[in-house]
């Protein structure tokens, strides 16, 4: 309740340009005229850094953007890819005899890094469909 009696201080709502009419002598009036031109000079700088900081995150977001999008293109192929020796890997188990031979590539690129793995997987000289 005590918030209810305290005064907001008012600002000035006086932002024209001061008039000599409105002044009873030459002296008052250059002094309102000065520091009107200074809150307006004031002003007009604030305007420009408020304006110069807005354009460098828009142009900031933008990069981000075009930075983000690129990452998101090698990131669909790394999942097309994925998606490919997933497929391929599920036939090895399903059906290794109707591997094409870009298959078996595919497969033996996947199981080169993990050289005991691939022996693993051989299903012996009586099958050749997997024999690498």
């Amino acid at each position: 309740n005590r918030l209810a009696n305290v005064k907001k201080r008012k600002r000035n709502n006086n932002k024209r340009e001061p008039l000599r009419e409105d002044f009873d002598s030459e002296e008052a009036y250059q002094e309102s005229w000065a520091k009107w031109r200074d809150t307006r000079d004031n002003n007009n700088e604030s305007v420009k850094r408020s304006r110069e900081h807005a354009r460098q995150r828009k142009s900031d977001h933008e990069l981000l953007c075009q930075e983000r999008e690129q990452e998101n293109k090698l990131l669909v192929e790394e999942v097309q890819l994925l998606r490919q020796q997933v497929s391929c890997l599920s036939k090895v188990l399903q059906q290794p005899e109707a591997l094409t031979s870009d298959e078996q590539m595919v497969v033996r690129n996947l199981l080169d890094p993990v050289a005991g793995l691939a022996g693993a997987l051989d299903p012996g000289p009586s099958d050749g469909a997997l024999a690498m």
